[in-house]
């Protein structure tokens, strides 16, 4: 369960082949991002269970204080999914992302990534993650709920979530 190691510098308890969150949230996590990132290996299938179990435990476990009490009220947090396909294990991801919100205040974004992604894929299961880890509209129409971000290039990704990033800021 949570964080395996000295955080923020361990890993997740939760750490394979499938699943790994691999940089601790922390003042600094940024710099550490690009080298993690060039030393993962990418391979089939997005394991909904693992992303949000890593999520929800590593906002939840006591070990360590991601979310600062004192300052509860203006710490924005979020956890940002990218997948480039369909999704396994997506049985319970929804409800958790949705706990993650509701009990820690941490909104889920979800971002298809590439252009080959099914369009009901997209519509269904992606739409509906996002709006589950932000709102609670199931509609997605209220003004706090976020939509599906796509971005089909590198170039778009980095757009897009640069945009995000600064209209959270």
């Amino acid at each position: 369960r949570g964080w395996s190691g000295s955080h923020p510098d361990g890993t997740s308890a939760l750490c394979n082949v499938n699943s790994c969150l691999v940089v601790g949230i922390h003042k600094e996590g940024y710099t550490k991002i690009g080298a993690a990132l060039s030393a993962t290996d990418l391979a089939w299938g997005t394991d909904a269970n693992a992303f949000s179990e890593l999520a929800y435990e590593y906002f939840s476990d006591p070990s360590h204080e991601v979310i600062d009490e004192a300052a509860k009220d203006c710490q924005l947090n979020y956890v940002i999914v990218i997948s480039d396909g369909a999704w396994m294990n997506d049985h319970t991801a929804e409800p958790r992302i949705k706990a993650l919100r509701e009990n820690f205040g941490v909104k889920t974004l979800v971002v298809a990534y590439g252009g080959g992604i099914n369009p009901s894929t997209k519509a269904g299961l992606f739409a509906r993650m996002a709006i589950a880890g932000s709102c609670n509209d199931p509609t997605g129409a209220a003004s706090e709920c976020e939509k599906l971000i796509e971005a089909d290039t590198p170039a778009d990704l980095k757009t897009q979530l640069s945009s995000k990033v600064q209209q959270i800021i």
